[in-house]
């Protein structure tokens, strides 16, 4: 931890204060009760009169900070720091990821390599390695995370600009200190296969597979067990891009071909769809949608009850309309009316869908609004069919929803989504199995 003021680096001395200041930066903004610093900065061994204990500690981490110590606050039940946004390294960092994180979903891999590149030399180590009573914090944790989902990008952002022979020796040392993180084994496989060694690559994912066999029971994810294949079968898609023979600089690559999702499930279903909904639906997204408007059809049952039939209706729909929407079909279970696996929340539906829409899951974004807007970019100015099963509620299929004309949106749902002002509803009556 390090502070500085107009002057130049300030010092923190005592591990107390270091600890006291850590610990609000940590809670910035918010007010932390005088027992929750105590046992932050003294753990299970408090003084006698914390209250009393803290107050000193206080007063000498301000007489520190100078004329920076009117940013800690006494308010009930405790004490907060006030500190603004652009002087504090972690704000910084987090504002340089979103910026990278926008290049990559436009491709722009050179300007996401430089943006990550900066947002990591931030980090000067371990995070408060000096401050060892807070190694256990929950926020210590997710920032140590954020920090190396930006390595992770900053990587895919080289591999993308050809540097593949520059990462290998750095990817190395990641799968050794991270030997369970497979977007890394990842990286390092298409490295050395890009560099001509597709024996290393595949031994890489040989390495990996007996580790998580032995050590959680569990085969690789799916993602790296297609990548072997692809690198067993001298995948022509893997070819590293060129590097500019004029500047010796990698070229920027363009973005590869996106593939058309055709996610819709088999139309055969144990549900009978009466041929009469199904004209009567179809005739009503043809006669509502043309081609320049974005449709949007809520399918219900009329009781509100479950097991009528909606998701073989609007599949057997989507099947026969697919041909009206070339840019793809998707198609996501949002578990609405199900206990277990529980609703799915709307950012976790975004990652799935911008992954279908071949987005680098290093270009995806934590924040919801983000998330969001880059899938309506994805969307704009395609004709797109988007099937969203068993919804819950308006807030969960809002943030679904593409923000420009072109696109189809079957909504199926046990609720009528009155909150959906631009949706036709089709309410489906209830029909044996």
């Amino acid at each position: 931890m390090q502070v500085h003021d107009d002057d130049g680096p300030v010092e923190i001395r005592g591990a107390l204060r270091r600890t006291l200041l850590a610990a609000l930066l940590l809670h910035r903004g918010s007010v932390l009760s005088a027992d929750r610093l105590g046992e932050l900065v003294w753990g299970g061994r408090p003084p006698a009169s914390v209250t009393t204990s803290l107050y000193n500690q206080i007063m000498r981490l301000r007489q520190a900070l100078n004329d920076d110590g009117d940013l800690i606050r006494a308010v009930t039940p405790g004490y907060l720091i006030h500190v603004a946004p652009a002087d504090l390294d972690l704000t910084a960092f987090g504002d340089l990821c979103t910026e990278a994180r926008r290049a990559a979903g436009v491709s722009d891999w050179c300007a996401c390599s430089k943006l990550y590149t900066t947002a990591l030399a931030l980090w000067r180590g371990e995070m408060l390695a000096d401050v060892p009573a807070l190694h256990d914090h929950p926020s210590i944790h997710q920032f140590t995370e954020n920090r190396l989902g930006a390595l992770q990008g900053r990587i895919e952002a080289d591999l993308n600009l050809g540097r593949h022979d520059e990462l290998i020796g750095e990817l190395r040392t990641l799968t050794v200190s991270h030997p369970l993180r497979e977007a890394f084994h990842a990286q390092l496989m298409l490295a050395l296969y890009r560099a001509g060694r597709q024996a290393d690559a595949l031994n890489v994912y040989r390495d990996l597979r007996r580790a998580t066999r032995n050590e959680l029971g569990v085969e690789p994810g799916a993602a790296i067990q297609t990548l072997q294949q692809r690198i067993l079968s001298s995948d022509p898609a893997l070819t590293p891009p060129k590097p500019n023979p004029d500047t010796g600089a990698p070229l920027s690559v363009a973005p590869p071909p996106r593939t058309t999702p055709s996610q819709l499930p088999d139309e055969k279903s144990p549900f009978t769809v009466r041929p009469t909904d199904l004209d009567e639906l179809v005739s009503l997204v043809e006669a509502t949608v043309n081609g320049a408007d974005t449709g949007m059809v809520v399918i219900s049952a009329n009781n509100g009850a479950g097991s009528v039939g909606k998701t073989a209706l609007a599949v057997r729909a989507a099947h026969q309309l697919r041909e009206h929407y070339p840019d793809g079909q998707l198609f996501i279970d949002l578990h609405g009316s199900s206990s277990c696996p529980p609703p799915t929340p709307p950012e976790d539906a975004l990652d799935y869908l911008l992954r279908s829409l071949d987005v680098p899951p290093p270009a995806i974004p934590a924040d919801l609004d983000e998330r969001a807007a880059l899938y309506r970019s994805r969307l704009a100015g395609t004709r797109t069919l988007i099937l969203l099963d068993d919804a819950a509620n308006t807030a969960q299929v809002q943030p679904l929803l593409p923000g420009t004309p072109g696109c189809l949106v079957l909504i199926t749902s046990r609720n009528r989504m009155m909150g959906l002002d631009d949706a036709h509803f089709f309410a489906l009556d209830a029909m044996g199995d």
